[in-house]
C-alpha cells in the first residue's frame, strides 16, 4: 500500500527537521525580541508604570509593632 520511493531507508534527521526547528525557533525569538523591545506595553501591567512614593504608603500596611 505505501512505498518508500522518494527515501527507501526513511527521512535522515540531520538536515531535514533540525533545520525546520531551527527556522521555528528563529521566527519564535523574532516575534519575541520584536514584543519585547518595541510594544513592552503589551506584556507589563499599569501598577508597573506608578512612579514610587516612599513617603506615601498603603494604608493597609501597618508595622508589626
Amino acid at each position: 500500500m505505501f512505498k518508500k520511493r522518494k527515501f527507501p531507508r526513511g527521512m535522515r534527521f540531520y538536515p531535514t527537521f533540525i533545520m525546520e526547528d531551527v527556522l521555528v525557533i528563529f521566527i519564535f525569538m523574532v516575534v519575541f525580541c520584536g514584543v519585547v523591545f518595541f510594544f513592552p506595553q503589551l506584556i507589563i501591567f499599569g501598577d508597573a508604570e506608578i512612579p514610587a512614593d516612599p513617603f506615601n504608603t498603603p494604608e493597609h500596611i501597618k508595622p508589626e509593632w
